[in-house]
């Protein structure tokens, strides 16, 4: 939307630009732009400030993508504007990490113990930390092992005919009726390392579930610090699917976990076989900044990259 000519009279002085997002590689995009230019420049705009999600990386595109940037700038310097690119997007940064992972910002994982058998190292196997993570059991007020579970009884149940694993799984459904608001979760309270790095699995089951994008695995920390921002990419419908999240506990030791649906409206979905683990070199950071120090159990030795392991 340009600024009707009131508005610019009163800003005369001002650098006024117009906003606008462009796919060179596309010839009708390049075209749509070019016509915004003019018509800007005739409301008395002088700039543009355009952006392409390939601006991030913009060697080797196919010529059509450089013959569109050109006929953009040579408009642009006929009509008089000045093209502003917008470039380096910090927090919505794929584009730019395409040309290098490693440029990514990362959390430290400390002290992890590997143990190392017929020559590679693997994380010290602790099981599975999530007992009761296969809802074999219940009691009056929920699943055996779980702090608490919304609406037990009303909203979620034992499901013996329909589960992924063992004997049962955890359905739920008609999710307000043990939630105002339609949450539907169980919570786990638990003892974790600092700085370590942990993956949750769980298998899901849905059907006919319209908000399916707003079930979660949520890891919350004191202070109301969530752990984990990925959404599960759960379906409305779909059959058993694995589904996992992976996190670091920062500098906390104590970890409430919430897996379910937040205002749920329709449907149903079922839980089975969690699993939370201790895992280390997932998405692992080779940068100056980001040193891996490998050392014995007792700290006492320090193992060179090259040298003593690859």
């Amino acid at each position: 939307m340009l600024l009707p000519g009131t508005l610019l009279e009163a800003a005369e002085d001002a650098r006024l630009w117009v906003y606008a997002t462009a796919n060179f590689q596309v010839d009708a995009s390049t075209d749509k732009l070019l016509a915004l230019l003019k018509r800007a420049k005739a409301a008395g705009y002088d700039g543009a400030v355009v952006t392409d999600y390939k601006f991030g990386k913009i060697d080797d595109r196919i010529a059509r993508y450089y013959r569109n940037l050109e006929r953009t700038r040579t408009t642009a310097k006929k009509l008089g504007m000045e093209l502003i690119p917008c470039v380096m997007p910090i927090g919505y940064s794929n584009s730019i990490l395409q040309n290098n992972p490693n440029l990514a910002a990362g959390l430290p994982v400390k002290d992890c113990p590997f143990v190392v058998r017929d020559g590679v190292a693997r994380v010290a196997d602790g099981g599975n930390l999530i007992p009761g993570g296969g809802f074999e059991k219940a009691g009056r007020h929920g699943p055996e092992g779980w702090s608490w579970v919304d609406g037990f009884g009303q909203s979620t149940h034992l499901d013996r005919a329909t589960k992924h694993g063992g004997a049962s799984s955890l359905r739920m459904s008609s999710f307000s009726k043990g939630n105002e608001a339609g949450n539907c979760r169980v919570v786990r309270n638990l003892k974790l390392e600092p700085w370590r790095q942990y993956r949750m699995t769980a298998w899901i089951k849905t059907k006919g579930v319209p908000n399916a994008a707003d079930m979660k695995a949520m890891p919350l920390a004191s202070g109301g610090l969530a752990l984990n921002h990925m959404t599960l990419g759960v379906k409305p419908t779909q059959d058993w699917t694995r589904h996992q999240i992976t996190f670091n506990s920062q500098d906390r030791t104590e970890v409430k976990l919430y897996l379910g649906i937040w205002s749920g409206q329709a449907g149903t979905i079922w839980i089975d076989d969690l699993d939370l683990r201790q895992v280390g070199g997932v998405n692992l950071l080779r940068r100056p900044g980001c040193p891996v120090s490998v050392r014995s159990e007792d700290g006492k030795i320090e193992y060179l990259e090259g040298r003593d392991f690859e």
